[in-house]
């Protein structure tokens, strides 16, 4: 499947190919200190989902405790294939080192000239409906000094497994808009950002509450003023909203 960043909401597009898609991540991996480090702790986690240790990934993971649930982390581990552009990826939710739900997906990740800044867990009160509530896993892509964007995927929890209901939503994008033949120079930009907020709707589909995306957009031009001074000017407006149903399966 084809794909291409920035198809809603800006000029720029950093290319891209996503197999299976669940998130892009670059070969040439950059790693916030917001990711997780791998310790001893989850040793047992990757020994129940019978993975190589060192097939693991380990600058792209990250867990985090759920505040609604009791004794509940969530994680995100990633293994490299063969091939070192593809991996896999299992989103599990752990109780006292014992995995009790889990999603899978396999040659999930296709990488092609990205780089990844960080994996974050999600724990806003997405609550779908009564007694239903996800958790998001927020990954960036980071293409260039003006381009990134930032999905997001929501999960629910059915038995032992886990359900994704959103998939690679585009939440937050950052866009150059300069004539420049792909070129970056200090202070001579101009650059849109696009940033939606996720809130819950009164409203349902089929039994799943309506998700708003509500949007702000920022244009920010950089000029170099008085000598070396350089100088950011940046107009806020806001931006279209988007409604997101549950169509029995997931969210569009």
């Amino acid at each position: 499947m084809a794909f291409a960043l920035s198809k809603k909401f800006g000029k720029a597009r950093i290319p891209g190919r996503m197999v299976l898609a669940f998130v892009t991540v670059g070969l040439s991996l950059s790693v916030s200190a917001q990711n997780m480090p791998m310790d001893g702790s989850i040793d047992g986690v990757i020994r129940q989902l019978g993975l190589k240790k060192t097939n693991v990934a380990k600058g792209i993971f990250t867990q985090k405790a759920l505040p609604y649930a009791k004794n509940i982390v969530a994680m995100v581990i990633t293994t490299w294939k063969t091939d070192d552009e593809i991996l896999d990826v299992n989103v599990v939710l752990v109780e006292k080192g014992k995995i009790v739900s889990r999603f899978y997906e396999k040659n999930a990740l296709a990488t092609e000239g990205f780089n990844v800044g960080y994996l974050q867990i999600d724990t806003a009160p997405y609550i779908l409906k009564s007694g239903v509530r996800a958790f998001g896993v927020r990954v960036p892509y980071i293409g260039g000094p003006r381009a990134f964007e930032e999905q997001i995927s929501l999960f629910i929890t059915q038995g032992n497994t886990l359900k994704r209901v959103l998939k690679n939503y585009t939440i937050y994008g950052t866009y150059t808009t300069s004539d420049d033949n792909g070129e970056w120079y200090p202070c001579k930009d101009k650059y849109i950002a696009n940033k939606g907020v996720i809130s819950i709707a009164k409203e349902s589909t089929n039994g799943f509450a309506n998700l708003v995306v509500s949007r702000k957009i920022i244009n920010t031009v950089e000029e170099i003023v008085r000598g070396d001074e350089c100088q950011r000017k940046e107009t806020t407006q806001r931006g279209p909203s988007e409604t997101l149903r549950f169509n029995g399966h997931e969210y569009k």
